[in-house]
């Protein structure tokens, strides 16, 4: 019986985890949209309501993983790394969310828009796939094409960004924080799988 209730217990670790990651990504996507959305500017109230709510949302779910882990007296200690490294992927992400209220031009957003764009779908479809790793040990996370993804904005950074922007050191952080993110991914991935 006990057997059958920690197998529960994880199965329910896991779910609430791999949630939590879900919800991340839905939050990444919409810290990105502020970025590839040619409306934000102009409809910035709508973007900033949708990612108050994805970030509600984010916090009842590492809420919700931070009850049941505190929950069990018995759990492994492995359930409690693997959040805190949510949790350090999320730190990353809120540190990523900056460049909208550093960045006061939209022209640079635009001048970036396929850069921007790749670095949202690789970033999200990591985290995905994480989410699925807790589950599937097959599923397999290729940080090439995150990294491709980051060296595009960096050339673009560098070649255009660098000279339109009025300060350039912002971009230089946010590259800083793609590549801790895309480091952050991988060593999650290969130290839960």
């Amino acid at each position: 019986m006990l057997r059958i209730m920690n197998g529960l217990y994880e199965l329910l670790i896991r779910l609430v985890i791999s949630n939590c990651l879900n919800t991340l990504a839905q939050l990444q996507q919409a810290y990105f949209a502020c970025y590839i959305k040619q409306d934000y500017f102009f409809r910035q109230s709508d973007h900033e309501k949708a990612i108050n709510q994805k970030r509600s949302k984010w916090l009842r779910k590492a809420g919700l993983a931070r009850y049941w882990l505190k929950s069990n007296k018995n759990n492994s200690t492995k359930w409690q790394v693997i959040f805190s490294k949510v949790e350090h992927l999320s730190e990353i992400i809120f540190s990523l969310n900056q460049l909208r209220f550093r960045v006061h031009e939209k022209a640079l957003f635009e001048m970036c828009f396929v850069e921007m764009q790749s670095l949202e779908k690789s970033s999200t479809t990591a985290l995905r796939k994480i989410a699925k790793s807790l589950f599937y040990n097959k599923h397999f996370f290729d940080s090439e094409e995150m990294a491709a993804a980051i060296h595009a904005f960096e050339a673009i950074s560098d070649r255009v960004l660098k000279i339109a922007s009025n300060e350039p050191i912002i971009f230089l952080f946010f590259i800083q924080d793609l590549y801790a993110l895309n480091d952050a991914i991988s060593q999650f991935y290969e130290k839960t799988n």
